[in-house]
């Protein structure tokens, strides 16, 4: 300790010892000095490259006694024509933003995954919140409101306000009834559809979502937009519905609203002045949405229940959405989301895969309750009016309302001519066309009764309870599936639902009846083999199939040595991609000679070997 203080210098010597450039570099702040030492290098750098390193010292630092103010000036000339890299240029690892038409290529295309909607809802909610994934992660079912035609979402906390003392409003999202790949509450209504036991929390539970969306739109990028793969990311997004908002036509929205609506600062004076307003967020909404801003469509609502159906509607949304139902604050949002689905049934039909979850739920199994809310649902409405339209929008309707009349004035005209001719000819005496038909008819119908003949046979009576349902031809017999049918991926209650109901809407029987000749699709002998390599070691295993068709017969012959093995693999069932395995054992006697031409056992003796006759079921476990 003695020796560390003797070394230090007492400030009479650090007095004398500081000199003048000591005193100069102490008035410069330490960021000035690092400025003026990255400029000192993009210049050594410079001369390194131009092939003046003549001008530098041995050490690699700048000769000043040799660097002239000619050189100065060439190398400012340099950084402003010749780098490219002025200020405001593009830097080339940033992401582009995305494009409208992209955008709608990729939201169809993550329509039809098989991930319960997540990716789907996740890339819409991000373009139409015009919000960073971090934020849309942190989403929570309670932060939607019912704003009449449109749903708000409040954020609670951003990037620029974690503490949450900013105002906090609802940004409007609106629906798209001409382009439903594209719209918000329909994605919404998916989402939720295909996973029914969401309760109130957050949208996306669980951990590290922002980065699970991330990977799948690299996915979905790589496949629909493969020119795109390296410069297309999350952040994309938010770049390309600003720059759509306020590019896509010269009479959009201001870019204040924009601004307000991405969270962006505006000015530390604008900001004390210009305010959140909701007109102007309801503008941006309908048209990130992708409503056509130059037509009278800009001002559609979205699909709807009459005032008149509370009951059907209540009784739907029970099955549809059991747990979030009961929470009366969102039974506004659901409402929507339900109408939506609905409108939209015949779409979802056409372009979901048979395997997605949705074409398994309630909604879509029962064909009285769909047809009974289709006959409740409208796009025009007295009570609802559309929010956040500009004026010219209104006269763009006027303007095709005039269009259509002025397009029927002929057909109107020709009609009222033709009866005024009618009506002046009978007067006068003439027959007419309509008058000699007239004529005929009647004499027709005096003569001979045109009404259809009630036939007396009874027909045997049919019991409506009992469903009918088509039956399929394939593998050489009658079955309740078709061939190209595969088990859905879906939850617990949906599952729970198709055992015992079935899907009637899409001629689906309850799979509690469905035995194992059904199933068009079988285990490889791989997958034997592995499930029951924990047992023994396996002489053979031999999958049981149709001759011709080559379908499964859902039985395979798994040869053991010893019988305790065998035993062992009798009493274990194993369940792998949805089907259960179980199992019996026999002596081999030789009853599987018809399948097995030839057998290779490690003993030519057949009663060495012991056999497993192997069978499996459809489960509703999901994969």
């Amino acid at each position: 300790m003695a020796d560390r203080t003797h070394h230090v210098p007492s400030p009479a010597m650090r007095q004398q010892s500081t000199t003048v450039q000591d005193l100069r570099d102490n008035r410069l702040a330490d960021s000035s000095k690092k400025g003026y030492r990255s400029g000192m290098k993009q210049i050594v750098k410079w001369l390194q490259t131009s092939g003046r390193s003549a001008r530098l010292n041995a050490d690699g630092s700048l000769n000043l006694t040799v660097f002239s103010y000619m050189d100065f000036t060439e190398f400012v000339l340099y950084k402003y024509k010749d780098a490219g890299t002025q200020a405001g240029a593009i830097k080339p690892g940033t992401k582009q933003p995305l494009r409208h038409h992209q955008y709608i290529e990729l939201c169809m295309a993550s329509l039809v995954k098989l991930d319960g909607g997540f990716t789907h809802l996740f890339l819409i909610l991000s373009w139409n919140l015009m919000c960073r994934s971090r934020s849309t992660a942190t989403v929570r079912i309670d932060h939607f409101s019912d704003e009449g035609d449109a749903l708000g979402v409040t954020f609670f906390k951003s990037k620029t306000d974690q503490g949450g003392t900013k105002r906090r409003d609802p940004k409007h999202v609106y629906a798209n009834p001409q382009q439903p790949g594209t719209c918000c509450i329909l994605a919404l209504a998916i989402y939720l559809a295909c996973n029914p036991e969401h309760d109130s929390g957050d949208l996306f539970p669980g951990c590290a979502q922002r980065d699970r969306f991330g990977r799948s739109l690299s996915q979905l990028v790589g496949y629909a937009l493969p020119e795109l793969a390296s410069a297309v990311g999350t952040h994309s997004l938010r770049k390309g519905a600003a720059t759509f908002a306020i590019g896509g036509s010269t009479s959009g929205p201001s870019i204040v609203n924009v601004c307000i609506r991405c969270g962006w600062s505006i000015g530390s004076v604008v900001e004390r002045y210009v305010h959140y307003d909701g007109a102007g967020d309801q503008y941006v909404g309908r048209v990130v949405a992708g409503l056509p801003i130059d037509s009278g469509d800009f001002a559609a609502l979205p699909p709807h229940f009459v005032s008149s159906s509370e009951g059907v509607v209540d009784a739907a949304g029970a099955l549809v959405f059991p747990r979030l139902w009961s929470h009366e604050s969102l039974r506004g949002v659901l409402v929507l989301c339900l109408a939506s689905l609905v409108h939209h049934k015949v779409f979802l039909e056409d372009t979901l895969p048979a395997k997605h979850p949705l074409l398994s739920s309630v909604l879509f199994g029962d064909v009285g309750m769909t047809t009974l809310l289709r006959a409740n649902v409208t796009l025009l409405s007295s009570s609802m009016q559309p929010t956040g339209i500009p004026p010219h929008v209104s006269l763009h309707t006027q303007l095709e309302k005039d269009l259509a009349a002025v397009r029927a004035l002929p057909g109107e005209i020709r009609d009222g001519i033709e009866s005024l001719l009618d009506e002046k000819g009978v007067a006068a005496g003439n027959i007419t066309h309509a008058l000699l038909e007239q004529l005929l008819k009647n004499a027709v119908a005096s003569v001979v009764d045109t009404r259809p003949v009630i036939v007396s046979a009874r027909s045997p009576a049919q019991d409506e309870s009992v469903p009918v349902r088509p039956v399929h031809y394939w593998g050489g017999r009658w079955h309740l599936l078709a061939e190209d049918y595969e088990l859905p991926s879906v939850d617990v209650s949906t599952g729970w639902h198709l055992w015992w109901c079935g899907s009637p809407a899409r001629d689906i029987p309850p799979l509690y009846k469905i035995s194992v000749s059904m199933l068009p699709y079988a285990y490889t002998n791989n997958i034997v083999v592995q499930l029951f390599t924990g047992y023994a070691k396996i002489a053979r295993v031999t999958l049981l199939r149709h001759k011709d068709t080559r379908a499964s017969r859902g039985v395979a012959i798994v040869l053991f040595s010893q019988p305790e093995d065998c035993k062992k693999a009798c009493k274990a069932q194993a369940i792998v991609k949805s089907m259960m395995l179980s199992g019996s054992m026999s002596n081999d006697d030789g009853r599987s000679g018809d399948f097995i031409k030839k057998r290779e056992y490690s003993s030519k003796k057949p009663s060495v070997c012991f056999e497993c006759t192997l069978s499996w079921t459809s489960t509703c476990v999901s994969p």
